[in-house]
């Protein structure tokens, strides 16, 4: 069976030597014909002689690098530009993948069921337990809405870029990612046009990478904070990528500052908080279990609660912005 040409796109800034297992692990899949892309975005840490050293080993890895630090959205944009595969998959430098990632990917795009698959990221057991925690807590159906729950299905969106594929036509179609999120949010508005531009979505449970978190669980929440920020340029963008649940997080913390004070509302505010408080206890409570360490149990709490509060508060802190911004005649920066 002649296999089409994969292009794999990995962005990376900073990786280190988990850059190397990446590639490693892309040159060692069951399918064979591939080409891997290396978009250094102006690392410090030696990344370029690193992929100097590896492309002398691997004849089919190509990279290019960006004069100065321009963002994930940017990196990309510059290996699709390099890229001449069929099917484009795309991956992050601090990610690895099992020999049958690509195969797993690409059939159901091959196969003319959808035009984008995606699968989940987990964090490798010998991770520090922060980096655990956090891996869980982004999992998690509390965060996810039941994404990650059972077998393979169609659905509306994937959670992010770092573990996916493409058609090339529906790439051309939708267009490149946005570089005016040069921080964060670029995949998130890039996959809202893929689906506009009428894109078929899969999540593959069984398409699993491997992710080397930074156990920096403050770095989580501002993370987390500047995504809500972003979901918001994201909706002033294009009104109609808005969705409700994307919105929940924010009502839930506007709902607790005011019912607070409010007395005919104090027995919803308690209603709220317990049943919340319940649903965490039992995610974490599962969560624990299933990272084999009591400890996480009470960082599950934080790490889960950063992931809609945070989030939340983002939105709300941009939304505020704008607000003032028009009130006073501010300039928009």
């Amino acid at each position: 069976m002649n296999q089409p040409l994969v292009s794999i796109i990995v962005p990376t800034f900073n990786d280190g030597p988990t850059l190397e297992t990446c590639i490693r692990s892309l040159f060692a899949q069951t399918w064979s014909n591939l080409e891997v892309i290396v978009i250094n975005d102006s690392s410090t840490d030696g990344t370029l002689e690193r992929l100097h050293k590896l492309s002398e080993e691997f004849l089919y890895l190509r990279y290019d690098s960006t004069v100065q630090k321009r963002g994930p959205g940017w990196a990309r944009n510059l290996g699709f530009d390099m890229a001449q595969g069929e099917v484009i998959a795309l991956i992050d430098g601090d990610m690895w993948a099992p020999p049958e990632w690509v195969e797993q990917l690409v059939e159901p795009i091959l196969q003319d069921r959808v035009d984008v698959t995606g699968g989940p990221d987990k964090v490798p057991a010998t991770s520090p337990l922060e980096s655990r925690c956090i891996g869980y807590s982004m999992d998690s159906v509390l965060t996810n809405g039941g994404l990650r729950l059972g077998d393979s299905k169609l659905v509306t969106y994937l959670p992010g870029t770092g573990n996916m594929a493409i058609r090339r036509s529906m790439l051309e179609q939708a267009g490149q990612f946005d570089v005016a999120f040069h921080d964060t949010g670029e995949d998130k508005e890039w996959l809202h046009r893929v689906k506009a531009s009428g894109g078929r979505f899969a999540y593959l449970p069984h398409a699993l990478a491997w992710h080397e978190r930074k156990p920096d669980i403050l770095l989580h929440a501002k993370k987390q904070i500047l995504s809500g920020r972003r979901r918001f340029d994201i909706w002033e963008k294009d009104p109609a990528s808005f969705e409700f649940p994307h919105l929940a997080p924010s009502l839930l913390i506007l709902f607790l500052l005011t019912a607070v004070w409010i007395p005919q509302l104090r027995w919803a505010w308690w209603l709220v908080i317990a049943v919340g408080a319940g649903l965490v206890f039992l995610d974490c409570w599962k969560g624990a279990r299933e990272l084999g360490d009591p400890r996480a149990f009470f960082l599950l709490i934080f790490t889960s609660c950063i992931i809609p509060f945070g989030y939340g508060f983002g939105i709300l802190w941009r939304a505020l912005e704008r607000l003032l911004q028009t009130l006073f005649g501010l300039k928009q920066p």
